[in-house]
Parts: structure tokens; sequence; C-alpha cells
């Protein structure tokens, strides 16, 4: 079987998982990213199912990031994801549709989560995504520019690698730190970039 045709098999197979865990289980409130941080410590993935990326991201306005480590400020702000980000304001001005511009969210998960995996819903824009600066997934081609960037429409699942996986735990608190950083650019949609659609979810064993 081809690769294409395979990773095609297995976005559907994840994309089916989540819907048939939402089905099958209780209505549960989600804990959401608040100032570009989320708390899944308590979260029971065998139990509740996939976690939804929703809320206010950090935002670095103008930059594509892909190493949050060699930041030497705080973002510019934070938006509302998954929303448009055209009319949203940063430091009182309002956001235009076109830009490259990235997100950040840390992820505070258990210590003993295994193979957690990212879901990408299809976006209109093109976008880059990083987990503690390594580059995971990618849709398009990101740009600064019309010339340059070319959006695209794909539905991505992606499992973090063991070394992103096994990051350094805080042993005594039970609980790692994955710092996941989404670069989007749209120049090409008056309305503004996609409202990227992210979930969190452990494959089966």
């Amino acid at each position: 079987m081809s690769g294409p045709r395979l990773s095609g098999i297995v976005v559907v197979a994840v994309a089916l998982l989540c819907v048939a865990a939402c089905a099958k289980r209780p209505t549960v409130q989600q804990p959401a990213i608040h100032e570009g941080v989320i708390d899944l410590r308590e979260w029971d993935f065998d139990r509740s199912g996939p976690v939804s990326l929703r809320g206010t991201w950090a935002f670095y306005r103008d930059q594509l990031v892909s190493d949050p480590s060699a930041l030497s400020k705080g973002p510019d702000g934070f938006v509302r994801a998954p929303s448009s980000w055209n009319g949203q304001t940063i430091a009182g001005e309002p956001l235009k549709a076109y830009g490259a511009h990235s997100y950040l969210v840390r992820l505070v998960v258990p210590a003993d989560l295994i193979r957690p995996t990212l879901y990408f819903r299809d976006q209109k824009s093109a976008y880059r995504v990083y987990a503690n600066g390594q580059l995971l997934a990618s849709n398009g081609q990101v740009g600064t520019g019309a010339e340059n960037t070319r959006p695209f429409y794909r539905p991505q699942v992606v499992e973090l690698p063991a070394d992103i996986s096994n990051t350094p735990k805080n042993e005594t608190r039970g609980y790692r730190t994955i710092v996941l950083v989404v670069q989007v650019a749209n120049f090409h949609d008056r309305k503004g970039a996609s409202s990227f659609r992210f979930s969190l979810v452990r494959k089966p064993r």
C-alpha cells in the first residue's frame, strides 16, 4: 500500500476514533487554554477522550517562531482560537487579514501519558507546527508574503516523537510540559487566516 494512501487511511481512522470517543462518553467539561497554557494533568484520555486545543493562545505578531527557548521576550498578546485572527486586537490594534504570525501553547500533561498525538483538521491557511522546537507537521508553504506563501487543504495526524514525549519530567508532581508553536501565514484570503482546529488524543496501545 502506498504511503499517501496509508496516511489517508490513518487520518480517517483517527478522525473516526475522535468522533466515536465523543459520541460514547457523557459530556465532560474540557479544560481550555488560558493565556497560552492548558493544564491536562487531571484529564483522563481513556475515559473522556480527545481534548480540543481551544482558548486564548499566546500570540507573536509578525514573527515566525520555531524555538520558543530562543525568545527574548513574552508574547505580544493573546488571541482566541479556533477563530480567525482578523479583527482580534493586540496592544489595542486590530489584526489585519494578511500576515504571518505565531501561536504558542504550553501543554501540561501527565508524566505517564503514552503516545500523545495531534489531530489537525483540514485548514485553508499555510502552517507549520513545532513541539519543543522540533518540526512536527506542515501544510502548504509558510512565507512572509504572497509571493512565497502557498495555502493548502490537508488533515493530518502526527504522533509526538519519543524524544519529545520523553522530555524531562517533574517526577514529584507527575507532569511534563510540551511547548507547541504554530506558525500561520495568510496572504490569500481577505477574511483572515483559517480558524485552525487541533485536538490532542492518546493513540491506542
